[in-house]
């Protein structure tokens, strides 16, 4: 699946809990987010940036720029083999050297493909308590500090230390119960500068590498509030909620080229933290035992896999464990509706 393609979709998951953040501390959290999101799309920027991982500490490269309304992106490992993640326009590819990969996928959002926009920024408040922890600096930059608090166990808390000056996310906490899960934050970033296109090309030859291509099929989007999203969710038998808070947001079809595989993905959210269930059909060579299932977390991303006859579920996300099971078992119902078989009148 894409979602587990690349360290960077952690980043992107950090930033999305930034932007989101600091809506909630103004009044009007949709205006201001509005002008964040513009912010984080249409400022040009370049720094170094650190991101630690259950202890496990990497350094990136990341340069950001918005010309004529073409978003480009380059974001660089400066560890291990030296991965890319490059963006141009509605064009992302990663590029991983020591497999000799390189993964093109479309990316047609039109933020950053670094930062995700929360689906429903106005239920925010239903499922987090916003702190005001005052002024600070970040890579010599004054900041405001904030802690988006859970109200209960099925969310990670954010700490948040937002540019005063240009609201530009600088550095970003997700917290579990009692730890730091996961973290990145800028060491050094230069604002409002000018960055020759050329410096958005990759520095690798991937000339000989095997080219991997992901598509996404139609997409719907809706907020909590939408007619739509609950007429498509009872259309196909999911339920407007999945679990407490955690509403159909999205139905799509996934192709990843890789395996020839076929994925239909559906995606729950509070509004912030997203769950994604794909569910395609299971691998013609899996063994024949009964059904397999487990959990495992990198950071912050939870997923758990459940072999439900001739298919196979997976669910990622931001989100502690407890989150993930009872929509794993809405999946499994849903699977069992779909193929019972239809009573003759």
């Amino acid at each position: 699946m894409r979602a587990r393609a690349l360290p960077s979709r952690h980043v992107m998951g950090l930033l999305l809990s930034a932007v989101s953040g600091m809506a909630l501390a103004q009044q009007t959290p949709d205006a201001l987010l509005e002008r964040i999101s513009s912010a984080v799309s249409d400022i040009t920027y370049s720094g170094t940036m650190i991101r630690s991982v259950d202890n496990n500490i990497s350094t990136l490269r990341v340069m950001h720029s918005n010309r004529d309304g073409v978003i480009r992106e380059k974001l660089v490992a400066q560890d291990g083999e030296g991965r890319e993640v490059i963006r141009n326009g509605d064009q992302l590819i990663c590029l991983f050297p020591e497999q000799r990969i390189k993964l093109i996928e479309s990316d047609n959002r039109p933020a950053s493909s670094l930062v995700r926009l929360p689906l429903a920024a106005s239920d925010l408040q239903r499922y987090y308590v916003l702190e005001d922890h005052g002024p600070a600096r970040v890579a010599g930059r004054k900041v405001q500090r904030y802690f988006i608090k859970p109200r209960d166990g099925l969310r990670y808390g954010h700490r948040l230390w937002i540019d005063s000056e240009t609201m530009l996310p600088l550095r970003m906490q997700m917290i579990g119960r009692s730890n730091v899960v996961e973290e990145i934050r800028f060491t050094n970033i230069d604002i409002g500068i000018d960055i020759p296109d050329t410096e958005f090309e990759s520095d690798i030859d991937s000339t000989d590498f095997k080219v991997i291509r992901a598509s996404t099929g139609p997409i719907l989007q809706a907020t909590s509030t939408s007619v739509a999203a609950d007429t498509v969710a009872r259309s196909e038998g999911w339920p407007a909620e999945a679990s407490p808070g955690f509403r159909f947001r999205a139905t799509m079809t996934q192709t990843v080229s890789v395996n020839g595989q076929v994925a239909q993905r559906v995606v729950f959210s509070d509004g912030l933290a997203t769950v994604s269930v794909f569910i395609a059909a299971r691998r013609a060579d899996a063994k024949a035992s009964k059904p397999q299932s487990q959990m495992a977390r990198i950071g912050a991303v939870h997923s758990y896999q459940r072999d439900m006859g001739d298919k196979t579920v997976t669910l990622m996300g931001e989100v502690p464990e407890a989150t993930l099971r009872p929509v794993a078992d809405l999946a499994e119902q849903q699977l069992i509706r779909v193929s019972a078989p239809v009573a003759d009148d």
